[in-house]
């Protein structure tokens, strides 16, 4: 809310779609994701200052993600989105964490189920 207690939305329109507000963020998760993905395999090819260059870029994308997403919750509760928007937002981040949960199960689910048998000779199939 601006200070005449006005609500901004998006060039002073109001509607159901999500317009963020020009941010830094996004471009400096993108370049710190870069540096730790080059710092990582710097690392693993045994080099010796690999872990302290690596730690320090994945402290700055850490440090990227949170402000990126200070920002978002910043921006939801200060009535720059219409309700609508808002409740979106919400359905989204539910089914995201949903899909991931989704994924995890099938993963143990296949890890477990795929064991060695004794009557087949320990070979590995599907159990039953």
């Amino acid at each position: 809310m601006l200070k005449n207690g006005k609500k901004i939305f998006a060039g002073n329109l109001c509607h159901p779609f999500y317009i963020p507000a020009k941010s830094i963020w996004p471009f400096v998760t993108a370049w710190s994701l870069f540096g730790f993905m080059f710092t990582t395999v710097y690392f693993l090819h045994h080099n010796k200052c690999g872990v302290c260059v690596s730690s320090m870029a994945f402290y700055g994308l850490l440090f990227s993600i949170a402000f990126w997403m200070n920002e978002l919750t910043v921006e939801m509760f200060e009535g720059r989105n219409t309700s609508y928007v808002c409740q979106n937002v919400r359905v989204g981040w539910s089914l995201f964490i949903l899909s991931e949960a989704m994924l995890f199960f099938g993963f143990f689910l296949g890890f477990f189920s795929f064991q060695p048998i004794p009557r087949y000779g320990n070979r590995f199939y599907m159990a039953p």
